[in-house]
């Protein structure tokens, strides 16, 4: 058995090493993927430890009620960019000249400012109306929720903005505000968790810190001159791809809701806030296994989209899943056998939600997955099984949450992620086949400053 093992891996080791050779080789994507790549790990570093002093500070209760706050205001963001942000950055990709790409940008900048400010007000209104109706474990302050509502307008706009620099190749850009975003939020967020042990006033310094983020990356791309482009013109050309972002927004929107009622679901149970500051803690753990597929397959879709030769894009495409896959297990296998020391030494009262993490481990993997072939499916044209796969995820979340977490509390959620992520990738898996290019009039070295 000693001697398989040892096979396994001599076979397994380098097969990644070779897959991540063609993946950050030399080149435009590579360049791309190590700029993003960076600056992602490096903000993902910063909140993955601001997370882990945040659980710590606040205690499971208190991280509970904090992690419910972010999940509303992640719910809120995804209703109003309407799964615009992975097909924003393919039509200013895709587009023929620098003027019809800022046209795309200005548009959806546009559209997506106007509803997130819609919805939050609606949800900061709603809330301070009809709390006698909310079920107590689902209340809060007008304070808290004014605070979700700004949280929530601000990082759906960055998410776009940031959609906007990726279809312009502008990675060098994305790279610092994505950095600079990630430090400002994560480090006030654990600053105030640390200094008031209150879940209202972190979700106040996430809120404020957001917006500062999302303020600087406005400026900034309106001073370079990215967004400067006609809202009606940009309409003109990309109405109908719009629309279908309107309806994959739709299938987004359904698995943030079926991510925010399973969440409900877990906390009308009883201990209801410590179960869910223990699955947060958990989930927020699998960032260490999803940031570099995740990161990998934004910085890819421009590329792919426009990449002519169909054998060259097919062996892209094969590394960025074999590469993306194999850090996936390897990174999952190594938290799934450390999450009892680290649960310890976050806190003793974290420890019996070893198995949530273990489980969560699992779900990392399918969560991953996901993401890359999820891109791979747009960059390929394959918009409706993309929604399909969607829809069928927020299905089964809900479904299978339904009949696991009043019984098995965070972990019966973790079953929950873990069967509705694997079925969703398999369904995607046709995506990896990279045979249809998009635009065979894409300029994949166009410049616009």
């Amino acid at each position: 058995m000693t001697e398989t093992r040892e096979g396994t891996a001599h076979r397994f080791l380098p097969a990644l090493r070779r897959q991540a050779i063609g993946v950050f080789s030399p080149g435009g994507l590579g360049r791309a993927s190590l700029l993003l790549l960076s600056s992602s790990a490096a903000a993902r570093a910063v909140g993955f430890f601001a997370a882990l002093i945040g659980a710590a500070a606040l205690g499971p209760r208190q991280f509970g009620e904090f992690a419910f706050a972010a999940t509303t205001a992640s719910l809120i963001s995804v209703a109003g960019i309407l799964g615009f942000v992975p097909l924003t950055t393919k039509q200013v990709a895709n587009a023929k000249t620098g003027k019809e790409a800022r046209d795309v940008g200005r548009l959806v900048v546009t559209i997506t400012f106007l509803l997130l400010t819609l919805l939050g007000v609606g949800y900061w209104l709603a809330l301070a109306n009809l709390s006698p109706w909310i079920p107590p474990n689902l209340q809060t302050s007008r304070v808290a929720a004014g605070m979700v509502s700004i949280w929530a307008i601000s990082g759906g706009l960055v998410q776009i903005i940031g959609a906007v620099l990726t279809g312009h190749k502008k990675f060098v850009a994305l790279a610092n505000l994505t950095l600079l975003r990630g430090v400002v939020v994560s480090v006030s967020t654990a600053t105030a968790a640390y200094i008031t042990h209150s879940a209202v006033s972190t979700t106040m310094a996430a809120a404020l810190s957001e917006a500062l983020a999302c303020a600087i990356a406005v400026i900034f791309t309106s001073m370079s001159g990215w967004l400067h482009g006609s809202t009606r013109a940009g309409w003109r050309h990309n109405g109908w791809p719009l629309i279908h972002g309107t309806l994959a927004g739709v299938a987004n929107l359904l698995i943030m809701a079926a991510i925010w009622g399973s969440m409900a679901l877990l906390l009308s149970t009883p201990a209801g806030h410590e179960q869910n500051g223990g699955f947060s803690l958990a989930n927020r753990l699998t960032l260490a296994i999803t940031f570099l597929p995740s990161t990998l397959a934004t910085a890819s879709l421009p590329f792919i989209s426009g990449d002519l030769a169909v054998k060259s894009r097919s062996q892209r495409v094969r590394r960025i899943v074999l590469f993306s896959s194999g850090w996936a297990i390897a990174s999952a296998t190594i938290l799934a056998v450390s999450s009892p020391l680290l649960l310890s030494l976050i806190g003793a009262s974290y420890t019996q939600f070893t198995s949530t993490v273990v489980i969560m481990s699992g779900a990392g993997i399918a969560i991953s997955m996901n993401a890359v072939l999820g891109y791979l499916a747009i960059a390929d044209g394959r918009i409706r099984l993309w929604i399909i796969s969607d829809l069928v995820l927020a299905a089964i979340l809900m479904s299978v949450a339904w009949a696991t977490v009043n019984r098995w509390g965070a972990e019966g959620l973790a079953t929950a992620y873990l069967v509705s992520y694997f079925v969703s990738a398999a369904m995607l898996i046709p995506a990896r086949s990279g045979r249809q290019p998009l635009a065979a009039s894409v300029d994949v070295s166009r410049n616009d400053g």
